[in-house]
């Protein structure tokens, strides 16, 4: 499976405060912040090169694995150059309270 279009675009839409605080979610790019982020955080979406997928197994403990090719990330990061690897993560409860507590003052 490809990374779609309409996938590209809610990735996109993290990139605004406001939608990362609706979905209570964020993006992680690159291959270190990923395997690191998969240990604490629950994540729901990772698009990565096939390669990328193959070389790290530890993947598949995290949300749904979509196979994207280097045009298809490109489209979605936030970075000049794209990353092998890009996931979204739920922002933790703590976390979400703390940021509605700021936002309040």
């Amino acid at each position: 499976m490809s990374l779609s279009k309409n996938r590209i675009k809610y990735i996109r839409s993290l990139k605004e405060k406001k939608h990362r605080i609706e979905n209570n979610t964020f993006v992680a790019e690159g291959t270190k912040l990923v395997l690191d982020l998969l240990a604490t955080c629950q994540c729901q979406l990772i698009a990565a090169l096939p390669e990328v997928i193959s070389a790290h197994p530890e993947l598949k403990a995290g949300g749904e694995i979509v196979e994207a090719d280097e045009s298809e990330l490109k489209k979605a990061t936030f970075l000049k150059t794209a990353p092998q690897i890009i996931a979204v993560f739920f922002i933790s409860l703590n976390r979400t309270l703390i940021i509605l507590i700021l936002m309040k003052v």
